[in-house]
């Protein structure tokens, strides 16, 4: 294992700590990240702490702590930083669902943005077109409830916090025009900072319309909520920030919206400033702070230290000087040997009393009762 206190044993300890704290703070699963303290601590034990135990005295053992405390208070600092990183690298959207409802409650494009995370706990970055109103910033939980998500707006970037691992974005864009008795709807549609695995794009055809096309072409429409006709396509793998753009045209045969006006709310400057109304009207339940893996973790090396320092001393007595010196180690010897020899000195034949002879186990004198000595 190298030198007790020197080098050698320090990048020993570093990297396997570096290869089992991973472990003990995290590992991915289907559900996300996942505490995993046992592996780790098995490693340590099996490859480090087991080995050098013999070799070390007391007064070693204890400055050998100190040492490997202190480097594994300094890497668990260091984790935060790379956890995050690899968190950052690793999410994606498994499933993204984009739909677009022109003049559904609202003269302008309903765009409704629903995903699918990999990974739970996530802060999610979409982009809005400029003049849009957002409607609604939600996600859901395990009941399949939407409920309100804690967001901020920079710019036109819209950054919210999703708990588990499905979010829900509305937001209204003016995107619609008339061209004498033709409307056309043309809607370029910012995808969120996110690697998208797979992606569909739906329209609502609006309710009494005719003569209706898209380009890029839909498939065939399909009759679904509110009896109104849904056109479908692929849209497939996407890269973060990646634009998809539609153009729809239809022949209004009387004018109206495809359903009840929605309830007039103030609108929201370019700036995105104010406070949106989002759909869900349930509050989310508070939720474990990321960090406090991190604080059990510091916790559970306080205490490993704490036994590994109380079980030196049951083990060697004492950790002080004092304890090992050769005077002490001497004193030590002289009352064990005087205790075997004492232990080892042959019984006497004869009674001292009375001088009868023992027999071979006699424990007592058969004449006049004087215990053998």
């Amino acid at each position: 294992m190298g030198r007790v206190f020197g080098f050698s044993n320090e990048i020993v300890f570093s990297t396997l700590v570096v290869q089992a704290l991973p472990c003990c703070f995290w590992s991915t699963t289907d559900t996300g990240v996942q505490w995993n303290s046992r592996s780790a601590l098995r490693t340590l034990y099996t490859e480090l702490w087991r080995p050098m135990k013999p070799s070390l005295s007391p007064v070693a053992w204890r400055r050998w702590i100190s040492k490997s405390v202190l480097v594994l208070l300094f890497i668990i600092a260091s984790l935060p930083l790379a956890r995050i990183g690899l968190a950052q690298d690793e999410a994606s959207i498994a499933s993204l669902y984009v739909a677009l409802w022109p003049e559904y409650d609202d003269p302008r494009v309903l765009v409704i943005i629903s995903g699918a995370l990999s990974l739970p706990q996530q802060e999610v970055s979409l982009p809005i077109p400029a003049g849009a109103e957002l409607n609604a910033v939600a996600y859901m939980n395990e009941e399949g409830h939407l409920l309100k998500a804690q967001y901020s707006l920079d710019g036109h970037i819209l950054v919210f916090q999703v708990p588990t691992t499905r979010f829900h974005i509305e937001y209204y864009v003016d995107a619609v025009r008339r061209q004498d008795d033709e409307t056309v709807v043309h809607v370029r549609i910012p995808m969120p900072m996110m690697d998208i695995q797979q992606a569909v794009l739906e329209v609502q055809q609006p309710a009494h319309v005719k003569d209706f096309q898209a380009t890029p072409p839909l498939g065939p429409p399909k009759e679904g909520l509110g009896g109104l006709l849904y056109a479908s396509r692929e849209l497939g793998a996407l890269t973060a920030g990646e634009v998809v753009e539609q153009e729809i045209r239809y022949v209004r045969s009387s004018p109206g919206l495809s359903t009840t006006p929605r309830a007039p709310t103030t609108p929201m400057p370019s700036s995105f400033g104010g406070n949106p109304t989002p759909a869900a009207t349930s509050s989310p339940k508070p939720r474990a702070h990321p960090w406090l893996p991190i604080v059990i973790g510091i916790g559970l090396v306080v205490l490993l230290g704490g036994a590994s320092f109380w079980w030196m001393r049951q083990q060697g007595g004492t950790l002080s000087p004092a304890s090992s010196s050769p005077k002490n180690k001497t004193k030590r010897r002289s009352k064990t040997s005087r205790s075997v020899q004492a232990h080892k000195r042959p019984l006497p034949k004869y009674c001292p009393n009375c001088g009868h002879p023992f027999g071979p186990n006699d424990k007592y004198c058969v004449m006049c009762g004087t215990k053998r000595e």
